[in-house]
């Protein structure tokens, strides 16, 4: 009788919506083919979901509380699956540089204040920003985030080496690029001379710090 009851605790802590890891009073998923290549962890308290992992997600069995969702991070794994935040009350999003695909309908209709799309992110499907709800959309030059999709507002930012370009200006980060942070401009000696206006035709290159 003892070792069948101790059978059983193992089998529930080790199912698939139940973890001997998630901290008392959160709810725990195993969201890819093994727990390490998706995991998620909902804090109820805070509606915030954290996603970690290093290979694919291929379910989203937090939908039962996706109406509580109103935040996520999402690092480590592969790319964000079909409709997993779809009708979500997702309004942050933060998403890590090791998602290189999004796909179809991910965030369809979730009112999203302001999302960036990393520049590791090779593809996007089809309305994955499918609703007026979702705000603005910072996205990779290298990708068409417009096409069957229905943001508000669209922004197209560059990576450039380790920087990122937006609207002429250099940023360090992402994070940066969202605050208005800046990086300083370093003036080389024939760049000086032409602002003070002298005239010569020494070339130069802009540098930043």
């Amino acid at each position: 009788m003892k070792k069948m009851l101790f059978l059983s605790l193992v089998v529930a802590l080790f199912s698939e919506n139940v973890w001997a890891d998630c901290e008392e009073g959160h709810q725990c998923w195993k969201c890819g083919s093994s727990s390490s290549d998706c995991y998620a962890d909902f804090n109820p308290e805070t509606g915030h979901l954290e996603i970690t992992g290093n290979g694919k997600m291929t379910s989203y069995p937090w939908s039962s509380v996706k109406s509580s969702i109103i935040s996520a991070n999402i690092n480590g794994v592969q790319n964000i699956a079909g409709h997993a935040f779809h009708w979500a009350a997702l309004q942050e999003v933060t998403i890590g540089d090791s998602v290189t695909s999004i796909e179809s309908c991910a965030f369809n209709s979730a009112p999203i204040k302001e999302i960036v799309i990393p520049s590791s992110v090779q593809s996007i499907g089809d309305y994955t920003f499918w609703a007026n709800t979702i705000g603005k959309v910072y996205c990779p030059s290298h990708l068409d985030c417009k096409t069957n999709q229905w943001a508000k507002s669209y922004t197209s930012y560059e990576k450039v080496g380790d920087y990122y370009a937006l609207n002429g200006k250099m940023y360090r980060s992402l994070d940066n690029m969202l605050k208005g942070i800046e990086m300083k401009r370093i003036y080389t000696v024939s760049e000086a001379e032409d602002a003070l206006g002298k005239n010569n035709k020494n070339t130069f290159s802009i540098r930043y710090r």
